[in-house]
């Protein structure tokens, strides 16, 4: 019987590690469920004192917490596909996704002269495109 659950649990993560990067709607709905989980049984178990309520509480707040996990991740998503859509023609920046931030690089020779801290005339509408 060890074996089986050693061999599930291996099985498990390799599946798991064969899977594709989650998005950040994916992503928010499990780290969601997880704490609206914990939160109602918590809540559940205080307000019921038993585990009919705790198991209740954790439904409900599993549920909760994927919605609003899912909303908040679908919310950044589409905020990240916006820049990049609005970054399309622009040459002179690119996006990069660091975990939860989105960072935009812009190369300094399109922008500014040499040594001057003045934008260029023709920066200010790419940087009110951008903006």
């Amino acid at each position: 019987m060890k074996k089986r659950w050693v061999l599930l649990v291996i099985v498990a993560f390799v599946a798991v590690g064969c899977a594709e990067p989650l998005t950040k709607t994916q992503k928010g709905a499990g780290i969601g469920t997880a704490i609206g989980a914990a939160a109602g049984a918590g809540l559940g178990q205080a307000i019921g004192r038993d585990t009919e309520s705790t198991l209740i509480g954790a439904g409900i707040g599993a549920a909760v917490g994927a919605l609003a996990g899912g909303s908040i991740g679908r919310y950044m998503d589409n905020q990240e596909a916006t820049m990049r859509n609005q970054l399309a023609g622009v040459e002179s920046a690119s996006i990069q996704r660091n975990a939860d931030m989105l960072a935009v690089t812009f190369k300094s020779d399109f922008w500014f002269d040499i040594n001057s801290a003045t934008l260029k005339p023709g920066a200010y509408t790419e940087l009110q495109r951008v903006s």
